[in-house]
């Protein structure tokens, strides 16, 4: 007051008091400080902390159920699934094939594995050790009847092979667990976001929370890797939720950083002076 009177004129005075008085950002501080310094850092810190690191882990959460629901994976999924189709309709091929080419009974079973088994070893390690069984060249001897080997009875024996080694059907498994990772990723991501069910009341922020909400609500009815639309719908969903669950675990890491600059000693004494101070300018 005694530096606005000795002032010389009215304008010096008006300027005087309009550099006192306190900008947007300082008005937002002198609202803060009260609870900064009415809160115990040391019960804060770690409540905040759990609560940080749980936001976290939701929002990874929702980044892994997001990168199922890509393009990308939607794209992938649906060709594994064309595969392990195609590889069963070869697998019933071969099999039907191989059947085919038997004219006796007890095709397949382990007596008949037994002896082609035989035929095998005996043609690679001493009849025709110069060619790989049952590739034979026509006109050569069958290691069994000791026969001159037509055209059609090298390809019965190819057919014979395929189907004891198994090459089609170890294609159906190979192909049948790349599907299977796949679906159990996707079914994962889809438990891991659910579980979370009980922690959206917690989170601070209206809209994230009714994006959550109905992000669970899409989710009831997903038991399998959907269509390329519902994944679509559901990576609508979740973009917006990560992007706001991390506004709020920036809001906390600014929070965090006040308290624990507040457990340095005379912390808390500055934040008086500070508050004070705003306080004389209001």
């Amino acid at each position: 007051m005694t530096t606005i009177l000795s002032c010389k004129s009215g304008s010096e005075a008006e300027k005087l008091v309009n550099e006192a008085q306190q900008s947007p950002q300082e008005e937002e501080r002198c609202t803060a400080l009260p609870k900064l310094i009415a809160a115990d850092p040391d019960v804060e810190i770690p409540k905040l902390e759990r609560r940080q690191a749980q936001l976290s882990a939701m929002r990874q959460r929702l980044a892994e159920l997001c990168q199922c629901c890509q393009p990308a994976f939607a794209e992938q999924y649906q060709s594994s699934l064309e595969a392990v189709k195609q590889a069963q309709e070869a697998a019933k091929a071969a099999t039907v094939l191989a059947s085919d080419s038997s004219e006796l009974d007890g095709f397949g079973d382990e007596v008949w594995k037994a002896l082609w088994g035989a035929v095998r070893k005996y043609s690679s390690e001493c009849a025709h050790t110069s060619v790989m069984f049952p590739k034979l060249p026509q006109g050569s001897l069958c290691p069994l009847c000791q026969q001159p080997l037509g055209v059609e009875a090298i390809t019965r024996m190819e057919n014979f092979e395929a189907y004891v080694t198994g090459i089609a059907e170890k294609q159906l498994r190979e192909r049948r667990k790349t599907l299977d990772a796949l679906t159990k990723r996707f079914s994962e991501a889809v438990a891991a976001v659910k579980a979370d069910r009980g922690f959206i009341v917690a989170l601070e922020t209206t809209q994230v929370a009714l994006n959550m909400d109905s992000l669970m609500a899409e989710l009831e009815s997903v038991t399998a890797v959907p269509a390329s639309e519902t994944l679509a719908k559901l990576m609508d969903l979740i973009k917006p939720s990560g992007i706001q669950i991390r506004a709020e675990i920036d809001a906390l890491a600014l929070r965090l950083n006040t308290l624990r600059e507040m457990q340095q000693l005379g912390s808390a004494d500055k934040l008086r002076t500070e508050l004070a101070d705003l306080n004389v300018r209001n």
